[in-house]
């Protein structure tokens, strides 16, 4: 499943790829970022390579999507977002949490 690329006038979500490599680096090695985020910050531009790898992979699969919030001018990047798509995934993630009840699908 491609997920479209979603604009305002302001903002854009852009894919994570390879020649974003250096943004997605920089932006998931900042500490305050990474007290926001469910995985280990990136030490190394083949830890954001992975990084990128498997946002296309689980996007492909139809089990996430996982974007960057950029500003229209310039190359700055705001923060992500990330889109779980797969039920199974977050009853997963949220197994066990009282507070969580997961919507029925049908």
């Amino acid at each position: 499943m491609e997920f479209p690329t979603l604009k305002s006038d302001r903002l854009v979500l852009k894919k994570l790829t390879q020649d974003r490599l250096k943004e997605v680096y920089s932006h998931f090695r900042d500490e305050q970022v990474n007290q926001y985020v469910d995985f280990e910050p990136v030490q190394t531009l083949e830890d954001a390579r992975e990084i990128i790898a498997l946002s296309r992979k689980f996007s492909k699969e139809s089990k996430l999507v996982l974007k960057i919030i950029g500003s229209k001018k310039g190359s700055i990047t705001i923060g992500t977002v990330k889109v779980m798509i797969d039920i199974n995934i977050i009853k997963e993630k949220y197994a066990g949490n009282a507070m969580y009840n997961p919507p029925l699908l049908i």
